[in-house]
Formats: structure tokens, C-alpha cells, sequence
């Protein structure tokens, strides 16, 4: 209750929104903390999502990688011990790892009888006439174990009577109805969520449809296993993992060989946490969504609160109101001129300025063109002043050269606007007197 008042007093203070629905604000305010912005954060930093810390060689090259082939060729690639130069490298302990992935307790034995294909060819009867199907990945060994892969990676819809037509092929036409067959069947999507309708499956497979029961929830069954390349939760082990495990294998070594497969696997995963970050943030904002349509109160006050908050102007005044007491405390004579405090040069071509644009603003502005060496002079002021923070912050400049600055993000991991400002603009009174020095 602490934080809904904090919220409405808040609310009350800076914006116009209607009494009856800061109340509403509040609590979708409180949501939106719980349900998106506590998930954001942590989901961006751990796949990369701004794209600006990793290269990925799958996405410069072409669009495929959005197609679920694709993803089939490179486990298969992965996973086959044929595969040119790459294939032999640590293959026995590769397999292992994903036969943990499916089913730590499969009793799946990894030795040189394994054979993997890729859509590999099978008819069985489908009611009154016979089906052609394609099994995306599938794993087997002399000893009549099998691993299923049916991959829903790109979201492709299932087709009819899809995984129990592949068990039947596998038990009754590959393993000829052996007693001891036993078969793992992979349901492998990007991020978990998305279910087979097993109860739509056709009772001509009723012996199938009834193994896959136990699974029909979503939850793993005995023969089912829900898997997705990337797993936010942790709830189940996943394929980023998988890689990541594998990758571990490699230790020191530094062979050319080993060093290509190792970066084959990094430059997988670093593209399935690409897109599967970006899949599961759109669940978390879906989420949000939800909690914002449950009531028009709520829905009303989400509009209301975009209206504030994409207001350029009203955002700049608010920032620059807080700031005036900062620059006035510690005695820095700054000039407001428009949406600027500005300290000038003696003949007014050069000013130190400071403003609540795009969060906070600290930079120099010219009325004519800087030259390339007062560019620079400029920038290593701000450089100075900031040290290491300012290896954290964006340098602007405009492609005329008429100024340099630094934007700074609100509230920059500070808690609150004072806080921010008031660890910001510690540095102000040393940038003036450098740019003073300069004017000499």
C-alpha cells in the first residue's frame, strides 16, 4: 500500500490524469515493474539483444535462420560424426550431452552403432491411406533406442497425426516391433509455450496417442519431452545450454579442427539467444498487455500514461526544473536560454551548456564550426571530467561539427532523479573551468 500512495502522490504532482484513474496508473504501474521491467534487463543482457556485443555469422548471411530447416542442418551438422573435418570432434560426448538434454534418464547407450539423420522418409497408414512424412532429426542405435526430433523452431504448425505416425514408423517398420524398443520423443520449439493437440490425433493410432497422454498438458511425459532452444525460466534443460555444455568440452584446446566446431557451436548459440530473447520478451510484453485489457480502468490509464510520457517538451521542463537548484548550490553561473543554461565565452561563439534534453545533456555548441582541433580539445574536457564514466556514455556530435556532448540516460542506475542529478552534475563546476581556461 506504501508504494501505491508513493505512486498516486507522485502522479498527482507531474501529470493531469483524472483522480479515479491514478489509482489505476498505480497498479499498472506496480504490473508492469513485476510482469516486464524486472524480466527486461536481465533478458537483454543475457542474449545480447541490442546486437552490439556480439557478431554472428548465421545472421549476416542470409534470412534462413528463421526457417526451421536451417535449424535441422546445423544439429544434424552438430551431431553427425560424418560431418567433414568438424563432425569426429568430441561427437561421443556431444551426443551424450543431448541425450541428457531429452532425458537424463534414457537409458540411450552412445557408441559407434549411433546413426543420425535428417528428414529422413517413412509411410505408414494414415486411416485408410498411406502418409508420407519426413522425421526433421532422428537419433538411433543398434540396440533399438531412438530419439524423435520433430522441429518447431520457426512456429511451423503440426500436421496431422504427425509425432505418433513417426513412433509408429520408428516401432513397427525400423525396430520391427522389438520388446525392447524405446523411443524419446522431442517436441523442440524457441522458447516453451506451444503444445501438439494430441487429442486431435486420428484413434487409428489410439496405442501412439495414448503413450504421448501423460504429456498432454505440456508438461514432459514418459515418451514426450518438451523442449525450446532457449528457456527463460530454467524450468528444463534447453538447447542454449546444451551448446554451452559442449563448448565446455573443448578446455585448451587450440587444434584448427576443434577451434572450427567451436566456434560453429558459439555462433549457434549466440544466435539462438538472439532469437529467443527477442521470442521471450514479446511473452513478458503479452503478459503485460494482458494485465493492461483486464479492465477499461486500467487500459484508460495506460493511455494516459503514454500521453505524459512521450510528451518531449513536458519531460525537458520537468529535468531542467530539478536541475536549476543543482547548478544554483554550487554556485555555477548558468544562464537559462530557452531549454538550455548555458555559461558563454567572452565573445559568445562558444557555450558550456547544460539541459534536461534526452535525460541530461552536457556539452559544448558553437555558433560557428568547430575545427577538428576544438573538437577534440572539447571532447577530452568531457573526458577528463568523467573518467571512467565516461566510457559509459554516448558522445554526440552533429555532422557539422558545431557541437560535442554527452546524453545521459535518466535515471542511469541511479535511484531516483535527485540522486542522478546530483552525482551528475559533480562534475559541471570542473568542465566550466576548463572551458574557461580555453577562452584565455
Amino acid at each position: 500500500m506504501d508504494e501505491i500512495n508513493q505512486l498516486s502522490n507522485l502522479l498527482n504532482s507531474i501529470t493531469t490524469i483524472e483522480t479515479d484513474s491514478v489509482n489505476a496508473a498505480c497498479e499498472l504501474l506496480l504490473c508492469t515493474k513485476t510482469i516486464y521491467s524486472d524480466h527486461k534487463d536481465d533478458v537483454i543482457k543475457q542474449y545480447d539483444l541490442t546486437g552490439e556485443a556480439k557478431f554472428n555469422i548465421f545472421e549476416t548471411i542470409s534470412d534462413l535462420y528463421k526457417r526451421e530447416k536451417f535449424h535441422s542442418d546445423i544439429l544434424f551438422t552438430i551431431l553427425d560424426s560424418n560431418t567433414p573435418e568438424i563432425g569426429p570432434i568430441n561427437n561421443k560426448e556431444n551426443l551424450e550431452e543431448f541425450v541428457k538434454m531429452v532425458d537424463n534418464s534414457f537409458d540411450f547407450k552412445v557408441d559407434n552403432t549411433v546413426k543420425v539423420s535428417k528428414e529422413e522418409s517413412n509411410k505408414v497408414l494414415n486411416g485408410d491411406y498411406e502418409k508420407q512424412g519426413y522425421i526433421d532429426l532422428l537419433i538411433t542405435n543398434a540396440h533399438n533406442k531412438a530419439i524423435i526430433i520433430e522441429n518447431k523452431i520457426n512456429d511451423a504448425p503440426d500436421m496431422d497425426n504427425q509425432l505418433v505416425r513417426y513412433m509408429k514408423y520408428v516401432k513397427e517398420q525400423l525396430f520391427k516391433n522389438d520388446k525392447d524398443c524405446d523411443i524419446r520423443v522431442v517436441y523442440l520449439t524457441l522458447v516453451p509455450g506451444k503444445i501438439p493437440n494430441i487429442d486431435e490425433y486420428d484413434d487409428s493410432f489410439a496405442k501412439y496417442k495414448e503413450m504421448l497422454s501423460d504429456a498432454k498438458s505440456g508438461k514432459d511425459g514418459k515418451i514426450l519431452k518438451y523442449r525450446s532452444a532457449v528457456d527463460i525460466c530454467k524450468d528444463k534443460p534447453d538447447l542454449v545450454t546444451f551448446l554451452n555444455n559442449c563448448i565446455k568440452l573443448f578446455g585448451t584446446r587450440t587444434d584448427d579442427k576443434a577451434l572450427l566446431k567451436k566456434i560453429y557451436l558459439e555462433q549457434y548459440k549466440t544466435l539462438l539467444g538472439h532469437l529467443g530473447g527477442k521470442a521471450a520478451m514479446l511473452e513478458y510484453q503479452k503478459d503485460l498487455l494482458k494485465e493492461i485489457y483486464s479492465s477499461p480502468e486500467k487500459l484508460k490509464a495506460a493511455s494516459d500514461l503514454v500521453d505524459v510520457f512521450k510528451e518531449e517538451s513536458i519531460k525537458i521542463q520537468y529535468i531542467n526544473d530539478c536541475l536549476k537548484p543543482f547548478l544554483e548550490k554550487k554556485g555555477i553561473d548558468f544562464i537559462l536560454e530557452g531549454i538550455y543554461y548555458k555559461v558563454w565565452n567572452k565573445d559568445r561563439t562558444v557555450n558550456l551548456y547544460v539541459t534536461g534534453q534526452c535525460g541530461l545533456q552536457i556539452g559544448f555548441w558553437a555558433n560557428k564550426n568547430f575545427t577538428e582541433e576544438e573538437k577534440q580539445e572539447y571532447i577530452k574536457i568531457l573526458e577528463n571530467a568523467f573518467e571512467e564514466e565516461f566510457k559509459s556514455v554516448k558522445i554526440e556530435r552533429d555532422y557539422e561539427d558545431s557541437w560535442v556532448c554527452l546524453i545521459i540516460k535518466p535515471l542511469a542506475g541511479k535511484p531516483n532523479m535527485d540522486e542522478f542529478l546530483k552525482y551528475y552534475t559533480n562534475f559541471i563546476h570542473q568542465i566550466k573551468k576548463e572551458f574557461q581556461k580555453t577562452q584565455v
